[in-house]
């Protein structure tokens, strides 16, 4: 093998090497963008019912607190745009 084969066999070589990379490359992200569809369409559902719960949780806690709140608001002037109170129990072991 002559010097100029040699420099072009290496040549190839490294084309095609650098070629192979960039398909590996390409198939791992669709292999990574397949992966996260799956994954979301398996997590995502129980991630909404989760939130769902939280949310009337949240409404029902609120409304229960309703009346703590309007003599919270009479004794102490809260004012009706208020959005965050804490309510503490006696032994102020629970929030």
């Amino acid at each position: 093998m002559t010097a100029e084969e040699r420099q072009e066999f290496v040549a190839f070589k490294e084309a095609k090497q650098k070629k192979e990379a960039e398909a590996k490359r390409k198939a791992d992200r669709e292999a990574y963008t397949a992966l996260v569809d799956e994954t979301i369409e398996t997590v995502m559902p129980r991630l909404m019912n989760i939130s769902d719960e939280i949310a009337r949780r949240k409404t029902e806690a609120a409304e229960a607190f309703r009346g703590a709140l309007e003599m919270k608001a009479e004794l102490f002037g809260v004012k009706d745009d208020q959005r965050s109170h804490t309510f503490t129990n006696s032994e102020g072991t629970k929030r």
